[in-house]
């Protein structure tokens, strides 16, 4: 009932030595801002909205934003707000079909879209994320994962349609995507084909990765029962880190929703939704 009141989220710059913003842009009035995604050789700037699930173009040196399309549908909260751009130019991301009388979803509701922003191009492809159930994976399950249920029907994707949940791009030729169900697939961005890695998060959610030295780091998980994975991508050994708990404080975190990885490989889990208390900033290391 305030959304027609709201100006819409901003596009801010922020100097921290100075600890300053500076206004870029208000894409779109009235939506929230959920997530961006940068494009610095071309001074661009990509940022997905809410409610309405939309893609917008901001150009740096302009500061002037135009959408580029819509990427919901009107019968699932899709979220495509992950996403990344390669070293080509291509931002991608993932969007909802929209079907012709929209009762039901087809067999692949959540696929993968690039975007190119010199020819100003689209390309829709007609597939998304591995799921669960797909069994044709690159890697095994890694040992040492927790022994509790899935935890997805908790969420509001109870059906595995391959929702994204993170990307992260090694800066070469893949894309490595995580899923609500807490899959880990690859996005080959010269054919566009994607394989299923491995399922690694037991309780589903996988909303954080990123990669260091040759190492894909993840992290997810619900209700406490949070997990680290590590994979080595040069000798295709990945491991599972479960049950993440500090003992000095008796505490552990609920839901982890972004990592990042310094230079020694010590790794910044930022934890969300703890219904508790407010929820931390939690750092760990792996050896």
């Amino acid at each position: 009932d305030q959304q027609h009141e709201a100006k819409g989220g901003k596009l801010v710059k922020f100097d921290p030595q100075r600890r300053t913003y500076n206004l870029i842009a208000v894409p779109a009035p009235h939506l929230y801002v959920q997530s961006i995604a940068a494009d610095w050789e071309r001074a661009i700037i990509y940022e997905f909205t809410y409610p309405a699930e939309a893609v917008f173009r901001t150009d740096l040196h302009s500061g002037s934003s135009r959408i580029l399309g819509y990427l919901g549908n009107s019968i699932m909260l899709a979220q495509p707000h992950n996403a990344v751009v390669d070293r080509g130019g291509w931002l991608w991301g993932t969007y909802a079909e929209v079907r012709a009388w929209d009762e039901a979803t087809g067999k692949e509701p959540i696929r993968l879209f690039k975007y190119h922003p010199e020819e100003d191009r689209f390309v829709w492809f007609d597939r998304g994320l591995a799921r669960k159930e797909t069994k044709n994976q690159l890697l095994p399950d890694p040992s040492g994962m927790p022994n509790v249920q899935s935890a997805i029907g908790e969420t509001r994707h109870k059906e595995d349609f391959g929702f994204c949940d993170s990307m992260v791009y090694d800066g070469e030729r893949f894309i490595y995507a995580g899923s609500v169900a807490g899959v880990l697939s690859r996005i080959d961005t010269q054919t566009g084909k994607v394989e299923k890695v491995a399922s690694v998060m037991a309780t589903g959610r996988f909303p954080a990765l990123d990669i260091r030295d040759g190492f894909l780091y993840g992290a997810g998980g619900m209700n406490g029962f949070t997990q680290l994975i590590r994979w080595d991508m040069a000798t295709d050994h990945i491991e599972c880190f479960a049950d993440l708990a500090d003992p000095k404080i008796d505490d552990r975190p609920a839901r982890i929703h972004e990592m990042a990885v310094d230079e020694e490989h010590q790794i910044y889990l930022a934890e969300n939704d703890n219904h508790h208390r407010s929820s931390f900033l939690w750092v760990a290391r792996l050896d």
